[in-house]
């Protein structure tokens, strides 16, 4: 079983070279990231709780959900947040026919582009999974693939949140991003964890970021 927060595996940076799991920085910064939205309720609250700390975030999400919230796409352009591409349905790069896998992507960044024609071509793969040939095409249409230094596993039923951030606390470093998820599945665990982080983070004299 898994021990909760999980860093992404040094093999997978050497597998992907050009995917980026932290940002090389000069002051001390965290990157937050969620993935999965928008949603009609819980992603107004996380960008309330962003709020409360002048926190910034980059939110990946679904083009399904962009469709179906624009309102709420826009609510994060507003605040100053960050919008990125975790195509369309939550593909899984591994069970997908190439072609229909980019077209999803490229799907979903011209949803985006109609939000707001300034965001940047970022991309998170669902579940993290990508392959070689995949990296290549994507990089080559000038995508910058983001992953993770720390997944916190707001999506499991039976994480133990507080055991979970002690841990993080102990090993978090500048640069370093954190995913978690605007979905229904996480909120419950959401609910712990965003204000506990934000809260400790900031005591710490981190800056919250988007990517």
């Amino acid at each position: 079983m898994f021990s909760y927060p999980l860093k992404i595996p040094y093999l997978y940076t050497k597998l992907f070279p050009s995917v980026i799991c932290r940002k090389e920085v000069s002051e001390k910064k965290i990157f937050l990231s969620f993935d999965d939205g928008p949603h009609p309720e819980i992603t107004p609250w996380v960008l309330e709780h962003l709020d409360k700390y002048n926190a910034k975030a980059t939110f990946f999400c679904l083009g399904k959900n962009l469709v179906k919230y624009p309102d709420i796409a826009q609510m994060i352009i507003q605040g100053g947040h960050q919008l990125g591409n975790h195509t369309f349905t939550h593909e899984n790069a591994w069970k997908s026919k190439f072609e229909e896998y980019i077209n999803s992507i490229e799907k979903t960044q011209n949803i985006i582009k109609s939000i707001n024609p300034f965001s940047a071509k970022y991309f998170r793969p669902p579940y993290g999974k990508l392959t070689p040939n995949l990296e290549k095409k994507l990089i080559k249409k000038n995508y910058k693939i983001f992953i993770w230094s720390w997944i916190l596993g707001d999506y499991k039923a039976n994480i133990d949140s507080i055991k979970m951030l002690q841990k993080l606390y102990k090993n978090i470093k500048p640069g370093d991003i954190i995913v978690l998820h605007d979905n229904e599945k996480s909120f419950k665990n959401l609910k712990k964890i965003l204000p506990e982080l934000l809260k400790e983070l900031s005591a710490r004299d981190f800056v919250l970021d988007k990517l």
